[in-house]
């Protein structure tokens, strides 16, 4: 049973599929259509004619479901663009907005960012940032961009080992 997840963002698509226990991710640059996003995402990932289950959404469709689960969960804090792009990354606007809403110091947070403009922002908003590119973002400069910390993979920093840097910080 293979499932397949595509979220259609304003610059990258994402996709995850699992099949067979194996989990397989991919980013791709969102083309004019989303049909051609969904269907560049799905093939990047390797989905093929044994797919059982397709779940689609865009980045303003998630938006509107996290701000719902923000409701019914009571999350401290969801922050959203709202399609606004004076307030979308490289802006520092979100990152301010979330950590004036949870009461916590620049100082006292960490971000991870896939992509130089998130990490832009984070860097921007005075707060620690740990990259982790991906396929598409690899060679596009995070650490020059002003990322703290770049890694392959989250499995490289145990969570022990992001607290004691940001203490050194």
């Amino acid at each position: 049973m293979a499932i397949l997840g595509v979220d259609v963002g304003g610059t990258f698509t994402d996709a995850v599929l699992v099949d067979e226990g194996r989990i397989r991710t991919a980013k791709v640059p969102t083309a004019t259509g989303q049909e051609e996003s969904v269907l560049a995402a799905a093939r990047a990932v390797g989905a093929g004619a044994g797919l059982t289950r397709f779940a689609h959404g865009t980045t303003v469709a998630t938006n509107a479901l996290l701000e719902r689960l923000e409701e019914a969960v009571g999350w401290d804090a969801i922050c959203t663009a709202d399609g606004d792009p004076a307030r979308a990354k490289p802006s520092p606007a979100l990152y301010l907005e979330a950590l004036a809403a949870l009461e916590v110091a620049p100082d006292e947070a960490a971000a991870f960012e896939d992509s130089p403009n998130g990490v832009r922002a984070a860097k921007a908003a005075g707060v620690y940032c740990v990259a982790v590119p991906n396929e598409v973002t690899r060679e596009l400069g995070l650490a020059e961009a002003g990322a703290d910390l770049v890694l392959d993979s989250l499995a490289d920093l145990p969570p022990e080992a992001l607290f004691s840097r940001l203490e050194e910080e």
